[in-house]
């Protein structure tokens, strides 16, 4: 299409834009907001200009026509009943005032309008046909999106933005939410005693905590949750080049933080403790992958067994050859039963090494599927665990000290994080 035939077709648009406006002004006063989503279709720019420059040029008319578009102009509207002009200025101005504290590089918004008025957008949709155009919630949601990257000079982004900005008209509001930020990494805990979780009532000191309040302040965030593919019990130290973590910053006002600065301070503050390594952003998705390869990692303990009658070097041998690559069927151990539910899950061992400490002590060393209980496959919780470390030396045997000394990451995770395993 050339250049004279396009001029001519939007001066065509533009007439019929007016004649359609024409008709709705005969009986209804209305905004430029609220007129521009009726002909939207009408035109590619921006559906408040057209609304505008229509109720300008139709301002200076005498009779209902210029009365109701003047009304306009002003504010006044069948439709919003002045509310957009009135309160969305205001809005705009609060939810800049609120991003000035943040820092971020894209944004999506979001609005919620009154139920009467959509009813009554409904009702002159319905009246005159009009059912193509653009509604006042999208038209509202272009404006502020371009009002808002004017003035921070960051970009829309409908997936997976840095803040969403939510204008709700009906309470006259603005919600200001930055999204999450996902840390990965990796941790080690040093020594016994400390529980993961916050949950754990009477916990001071939890790896959550402890990591968690150093990322918080770096990132000024208001709070946030530890992801962790697994977990070590209380009593049991994570070594080797630790459990791999995901830590969710939730609500930060900051959003760029030099991660090996950051790791050199949660390693310094709580040196003895925690140790953490790889730390490097990542996102939700690894969250989820995490949670999901939780149950194919390969875990690799080591424990320090006590039986209580004498072991020979035949009766270890025998040990190796029996647990390795063997299928353990564990039911729900009875100290998790208050939190777990009462199953019977099958696990596999990959590989056993022992080395005696002394006549009746040794250690052990297992590499196994994720999700077995150890203590319990050692001591085999009163035949709830088969086989198990006591069935086959036919001594009772107990876990007196317990480590994680790896645990290997699934490839697919590995090239999401870009970690080596």
């Amino acid at each position: 299409m050339n250049f004279e035939a396009t001029k001519e077709r939007t001066l065509q648009k533009d007439e019929i834009a007016k004649g359609r406006a024409k008709e709705l002004l005969k009986d209804y006063p209305l905004c430029e907001f609220c007129l521009g989503s009726l002909l939207s279709t009408l035109s590619r720019g921006s559906p408040w200009i057209l609304g505008r420059k229509i109720l300008e040029s139709f301002s200076e008319e005498e009779g209902i026509v210029g009365k109701n578009s003047s009304k306009g102009l002003r504010g006044e509207c069948w439709i919003c009943k002045g509310l957009v002009k009135s309160v969305l200025p205001e809005l705009i101005s609060k939810a800049l005032s609120s991003l000035s504290e943040l820092e971020f590089e894209s944004f999506k918004t979001g609005t919620i309008i009154p139920a009467d008025l959509i009813e009554r957008e409904d009702e002159l949709r319905g009246k005159y046909g009009i059912w193509t155009a653009e509604s006042l919630k999208v038209v509202i949601n272009r404006y502020v999106d371009g009002a808002i990257a004017e003035k921070t000079g960051h970009q829309v982004k409908p997936e997976k933005p840095d803040v969403l900005v939510s204008f709700d008209l009906v309470h006259k509001d603005v919600t200001v939410i930055p999204s999450p930020v996902f840390v990965f990494g990796r941790y080690k805990k040093l020594k016994r005693g400390i529980y993961q979780a916050r949950w754990v009532p009477g916990a001071e000191g939890t790896i959550a905590s402890y990591i968690g309040e150093i990322m918080k302040e770096a990132f000024k965030a208001e709070d946030y949750k530890l992801h962790a593919a697994g977990r070590e019990d209380f009593d049991v130290r994570m070594l080797g080049s630790g459990r791999p973590f995901v830590m969710e910053l939730i609500r930060p006002k900051k959003r760029k933080v030099n991660l090996a600065d950051l790791e050199k301070e949660v390693n310094s503050k709580l040196s003895g403790i925690i140790e953490v390594s790889d730390l490097r952003m990542t996102s939700k998705r690894v969250v989820v992958l995490l949670k999901e390869s939780s149950r194919i990692m390969r875990k690799v303990y080591r424990a320090k067994v006590v039986v209580e009658g004498k072991i020979s070097p035949e009766q270890l041998l025998k040990l190796e050859e029996e647990l390795s690559n063997a299928i353990i069927r564990q039911r729900t151990p009875i100290r998790v039963l208050h939190r777990r539910a009462d199953i019977i899950r099958e696990r596999r061992v990959y590989k056993v090494l022992t080395r005696p400490l002394s006549n009746n002590s040794f250690e052990i060393t297992i590499e196994c599927e994720g999700g077995l209980y150890i203590k319990e496959l050692i001591d085999g919780d009163g035949g709830r665990t088969r086989p198990s470390v006591s069935e086959i030396l036919g001594e009772k045997a107990f876990c007196s000290e317990l480590d994680v000394i790896d645990i290997i990451i699934p490839e697919e995770l590995m090239k999401e994080v870009g970690v080596h395993g």
